[in-house]
């Protein structure tokens, strides 16, 4: 009896050291992860300074990536990244803008969407990273205050700036379809922007839209729930 304790407490023992280096093990690949996408964000902003010292003109990076479909910054947000569209809404979930495998993905346009904004819903999605990073910074809008100071977004395409506004932001889950480009008449497209507007979280923001084109943002907010950000488009500036 007493030998079969002893040999009972060794297996314990190695148990207890085998899930202690299992979990180092784990921490260790998870900062690790962590550490990639925060050296993959610093390269992004190195090369953001390269492309406003040429009015964005996107060659370079188009060489590295001919995914590549602009770049979309919010002032007062961590959001300051290039925009890739691939064949599907699946590949860039786990892959960054230099096409190696990531957790953090990259901010992606949907694959049924026009790269030259002429659809009346351009959708972008990114992932709600804990560190801060991609489109985690969309819960800010929560806020009423941080939106009526941050209320426009940049998103910089072929030689034009192209300047949004936000006009809606709220947090759905999954059974509501905001998720569509085309329409087939002014009446359903029209019938789409009330649907997003009774939504909304913040009535006292002037909301009103006309039908002109819309950018919209999506993310995690939960596993079934997304924050969504809604803009419509008031400025456009040639850059080169």
């Amino acid at each position: 009896m007493k030998r079969l304790k002893i040999i009972l407490n060794k297996c314990i023992y190695l148990l207890l050291i085998d899930t202690f280096i299992i979990a180092g093990i784990l921490l260790f690949l998870c900062l690790m992860e962590e550490y990639e996408v925060q050296q993959m964000d610093q390269h992004l902003h190195e090369e953001k300074e390269e492309l406003e010292k040429t009015d964005f003109d996107f060659s370079p990076l188009l060489k590295q990536n001919p995914d590549m479909a602009g770049w979309l910054e919010i002032e007062g947000t961590n959001i300051d990244y290039p925009i890739v569209q691939g064949n599907d809404n699946e590949y860039y979930l786990t892959h960054d803008f230099y096409r190696e495998d990531s957790k953090a993905g990259a901010i992606f346009m949907d694959y049924r969407n026009s790269k030259d904004l002429s659809d009346p819903n351009t959708i972008l999605y990114g992932h709600n990273m804990k560190d801060g990073t991609m489109f985690q910074n969309l819960n800010k809008y929560n806020d009423l205050d941080f939106i009526k100071e941050h209320r426009y977004i940049n998103l910089y395409s072929g030689t034009t700036k192209y300047i949004w506004e936000i006009f809606c932001t709220y947090s759905v889950n999954t059974d509501f379809n905001y998720l569509i480009t085309e329409f087939s008449s002014m009446a359903e497209y029209q019938a789409y922007l009330k649907s997003v507007l009774d939504k909304s979280q913040y009535h006292e923001i002037e909301n009103s839209v006309q039908g002109g084109r819309i950018l919209t943002l999506s993310t995690c907010s939960s596993c079934d729930q997304r924050r969504v950000v809604h803009a419509r488009l008031v400025g456009e500036e040639k850059q080169r």
